[in-house]
C-alpha cells in the first residue's frame, strides 16, 4: 500500500497497483465513489450509499480543532487508559474528519449513562447550530480496551476496541 494525497479528500492509501503506474491514472478512492454517487444521482437511479456532502473533512481542520477545544472546554471528559507507549496525557474522545462516504465522527468512552449522553448531545448539537457543515456521526463506548500485539518484527502495534453503547447519525 503507498499514500497519496487528493487535492480535494486529502490523503488516502491506495493499492500498489495504483503506485506502480499499472493504470494510466491514478484516482483518488474517494473521487471514485463521489463520481458515481452523483452519476447515479442525476440519473434518478438508486444512490448507492449515503453521500456526506456536508460534514467536516480535511479541508476544514481549523474549524474541526476549533469545535474540538471547545467541546473539551464545555464538558470534563475522563482520561484515556492508552499504553504509556503513546506518550502523553489524553482525554476519552477522539475527533476524526470525515469524507464523502463517512461523516465527522466523534468517539467518545466512559459516557455510559443516557441522560450523560444527551446532555453532551445537547451540547455538540448547539456547537453546530450555525455550521454550513452540519453532518456527523458520534460513538459512546462503554470503555477503551486496548491490545498490544508484538509482531515478528518485535515492534508493538496498539488497536483499541470498545463495545458501543449508542450511536447517533445527524445526517
Amino acid at each position: 500500500m503507498g499514500m497519496m494525497q487528493c487535492p480535494k479528500h486529502g490523503p488516502h492509501l491506495l493499492s500498489t497497483w495504483f503506485i506502480l503506474g499499472i493504470t494510466k491514472r491514478a484516482r483518488c478512492p474517494e473521487c471514485l465513489r463521489e463520481k458515481k454517487y452523483y452519476a447515479a444521482k442525476s440519473a434518478g437511479r438508486r444512490l448507492p450509499f449515503v453521500g456526506y456532502e456536508h460534514t467536516l473533512n480535511w479541508q476544514h481542520i481549523t474549524e474541526i480543532e476549533r469545535f474540538e477545544e471547545a467541546l473539551r472546554s464545555q464538558y470534563p471528559f475522563q482520561k484515556s487508559q492508552q499504553p504509556l507507549s503513546f506518550r502523553g496525557e489524553a482525554d476519552a474522545l477522539i475527533v476524526l474528519p470525515g469524507c464523502f462516504t463517512e461523516p465527522l465522527t466523534l468517539i467518545i468512552y466512559y459516557v455510559v449513562l443516557a441522560d450523560e449522553q444527551d446532555y453532551l448531545l445537547t451540547i455538540i448539537d448547539n456547537l453546530f447550530l450555525e455550521s454550513a457543515y452540519p453532518q456527523r456521526r458520534i460513538r459512546f463506548y462503554e470503555a477503551e480496551r486496548w491490545h498490544e500485539e508484538i509482531r515478528g518484527n518485535s515492534r508493538s502495534y496498539q488497536s483499541l476496541e470498545g463495545v458501543l453503547l449508542r450511536e447517533v447519525i445527524v445526517a
